[in-house]
C-alpha cells in the first residue's frame, strides 16, 4: 500500500485466497493498494476516514 507521494506504507503477503490488511496505524488520508493475484494485477484506492472542516 502506498500514499499519495508513492512511499510504501504497508506491505503484505498471503498464500490463502483470503487476506486481511490492519489499516488502524494509517494516518487519514488517500492510499493506493496494488495487488498481484499469480497472473493478474490490480489496483484499488482506500480512502481513510478524510474530514474537511
Amino acid at each position: 500500500m502506498f500514499d499519495v507521494i508513492g512511499k510504501k506504507v504497508l506491505s503484505q503477503t498471503s498464500t490463502s485466497s483470503n487476506l486481511h490488511m490492519n489499516c488502524e496505524n494509517l494516518e487519514q488520508g488517500l492510499y493506493v493498494m496494488r495487488i498481484n493475484v499469480t497472473v493478474n494485477k490490480t489496483t484499488k484506492v482506500l480512502v481513510k476516514k478524510i474530514i474537511i472542516q
